[in-house]
């Protein structure tokens, strides 16, 4: 039921609720911010299926967990990441415009990375991957708010809201039905999923530091780099590839990565409370 019907009108309902917050200088910031832009789309795009792709070659676990953990990595940001950045004193214009952009852009490069982590670590041929279903529902909220602004900001706040209840049924009803290959895979999927986290978020904040970029900005695109859309991920691997195994990663993950974000969040907190030193 959940995989079948829930789950796919759950990631719906998640998308439709994301693009009612988008508007079209969300994307023109890719133009009026190149450098932060462009330092927070390599670390979502390429940095991160790399970080996974070295943790598979290093570790060598199972197929299952190999390809599942690709998957996750080629997912767009997390529902949360915006305001959580906000949260985090980060930019939360640049969270909202690396999320927009993610997301679209994973319309290319999931089923690219998909395939290839088949190939490589499954020795599975390749498949047709359409996520057209999740890019569908980000165009629909776009364009609610374009033609009809007024509803859109009222629906806005409630359909946050209830996306974020929505993505937290969908993780516990995939991590229920899935209990059993949790007990099988955990060990394996466990500690890479975190490690995962851990090092995308350092390397994030590293390049952010590297490009000297102002805090809030640094802020953003680590919380960016290590809240992932578990939710597409449970999409993909159970609905459009019909493997639930896969998403066992992204459920480890999904519950981890909250724990990293509240690290951040409270450090952040702590650093602009701490009183300024008198010379």
């Amino acid at each position: 039921m959940i995989t079948d019907l829930l789950l796919p009108l759950g990631l719906a309902f998640i998308m439709f609720a994301m693009g009612l917050a988008l508007v079209p200088g969300d994307f023109a910031r890719v133009i009026t911010r190149p450098k932060a832009m462009a330092a927070g789309l390599v670390a979502r795009i390429l940095l991160l299926p790399a970080t996974a792709a070295l943790l598979i070659l290093l570790f060598e676990p199972a197929p299952e967990v190999a390809v599942g953990l690709m998957i996750l990595a080629a997912c767009p940001g997390g529902v949360t990441s915006n305001f959580l950045s906000y949260l985090a004193r980060g930019d939360a214009a640049l969270s909202i415009s690396l999320t927009a952009v993610s997301s679209l852009a994973g319309a290319l490069t999931l089923p690219l990375t998909v395939n290839i982590a088949l190939q490589v670590f499954a020795a599975s041929e390749a498949i047709e991957i359409s996520i057209a279903r999740m890019t569908i529902g980000v165009l629909a909220g776009m364009a609610l708010r374009h033609f009809s602004p007024c509803w859109a900001k009222r629906l806005e706040t409630g359909a946050r809201r209830l996306s974020v209840a929505v993505f937290a049924l969908i993780v516990i009803g995939a991590f229920a039905s899935q209990w059993g290959d949790m007990a099988r895979l955990f060990a394996a999927a466990g500690p890479l999923a975190m490690a995962l986290n851990l090092a995308t978020v350092t390397l994030g904040f590293a390049l952010a530091a590297g490009l000297r970029l102002n805090r809030a900005q640094r802020t953003a695109i680590t919380m960016e780099c290590g809240l992932q859309n578990a939710g597409v991920t449970i999409f993909v691997a159970a609905t459009i590839m019909g493997r639930p195994e896969l998403m066992i990663p992204a459920l480890i993950y999904a519950l981890w990565m909250n724990v990293t974000a509240v690290g951040v969040i409270g450090w952040e907190l702590a650093r602009t409370q701490r009183p300024a030193h008198t010379h």
